[in-house]
């Protein structure tokens, strides 16, 4: 088919699985399964109007295409949404993490659209994925999503399980799973589901609200652990950045308490080891520990109760209050050898 190709205008005519406000952290990739190979005409047309940020590479493979950023797509999309477009800053240690403005990563998102229109009027769509960024917060998934996936679950069998197609074919599958499964959320999914959300929140409050709600929202114990165990994996991969953001670490803080609590009396100390030597050993704060103490007193662990208190340590004003409220909890349980030990801690820390 040679010549100019000639633009239709049409609107939600084709699946679009993962449509929505999506948040973007380091990357951000498209891609587009047409019904038939474009000709070359028609792939140069198509690739003309791909967003800015999404040029870095522009990869046709028959009839399936891929478009995606470079690392630190962050920067590409405040360079490319401002008042006026601009080269983006260059790409450091902290640039490729740099998160986009709301309003900038609003305006990324139709202009996807916008282009995904633009290219099925050149050549018709079969189906488009974009994936869930995780990292970044997930997707507010919008009802062209939604009504997409009917329209995917009966195309997706067309799409290759390997070479360039088997990443989307993954993608949408996983999502029409999730939305099959959505009425039986599992512990596991409850965690994930919090952990999108918590892992980015510098400059997001409307995630924290989101993250908070589902934490508020965890059916059992289990969704406690998986969540502090995501968190942990977190934060050993990327350092103490995130101790940095104050909302995080509180926000981290309950997720830490909540599963300690929870725990049965062989799991405990194991969970508040797990804390200790593998998780956050600079969040060994007296909170933690008054809620660990707590948990080896309602387990009626002796040994665990006797254990923690030789471990207390006292290292600021704001640990002592909470240290005072472990002890007196240890009275109540006719533990007071082991709550007077503690106010002396106390005691001589505050004569220091």
């Amino acid at each position: 088919m040679g010549g100019k190709p000639r633009v239709r205008a049409t609107t939600e005519s084709f699946p679009f699985v993962g449509a929505g406000d999506a948040s973007y952290f380091e990357w951000a990739t498209v891609h587009v399964r047409f019904e038939r190979a474009p000709s070359t005409a028609e792939r140069d047309a198509v690739a003309r109007s791909v967003p800015l940020p999404l040029r870095s590479d522009v990869t046709f493979t028959g009839a399936h295409l891929s478009v995606s950023s470079e690392q630190g797509v962050g920067r590409w999309i405040e360079s490319s949404y401002g008042p006026k477009a601009k080269p983006p800053t260059a790409l450091t240690t902290t640039s490729r993490f740099k998160m986009a403005s709301t309003a900038r990563c609003a305006r990324f998102n139709r202009d996807i659209e916008r282009w995904l229109i633009e290219a099925h009027g050149i050549v018709p769509i079969l189906i488009a994925f974009r994936r869930q960024d995780a990292e970044a917060g997930g997707t507010q998934l919008s009802a062209w999503h939604e009504r997409s996936l009917e329209r995917a679950a009966n195309v997706v069998a067309e799409l290759s399980d390997s070479g360039a197609e088997q990443a989307m074919r993954r993608g949408v599958q996983a999502e029409l799973d999730a939305a099959a499964a959505a009425d039986e959320t599992s512990p596991e999914e409850e965690a994930d589901r919090f952990y999108r959300l918590a892992v980015n929140v510098k400059g997001k409050d409307d995630m924290l609200r989101r993250a908070r709600e589902y934490r508020d929202a965890f059916s059992s114990a289990r969704a406690w652990w998986c969540a502090a165990d995501d968190l942990a994996d977190h934060t050993r991969c990327f350092g103490s950045t995130q101790l940095q953001i104050v909302d995080f670490a509180a926000l981290a803080h309950t997720v830490y308490q909540g599963a300690l609590a929870g725990m049965s009396s062989q799991q405990w100390r194991a969970a508040y080891q797990f804390r200790i030597d593998e998780g956050l050993p600079l969040w060994r704060l007296a909170r933690i520990v008054a809620v660990a103490l707590e948990t080896a007193l309602r387990c009626g662990d002796a040994a665990g109760v006797e254990e923690l208190c030789a471990s207390i340590d006292v290292e600021s004003d704001s640990q002592r209050s909470e240290l005072v409220r472990a002890a007196d909890a240890l009275d109540k349980h006719e533990l007071s050898h082991l709550a007077d030990r503690i106010r002396t801690l106390v005691g001589d820390a505050q004569a220091a």
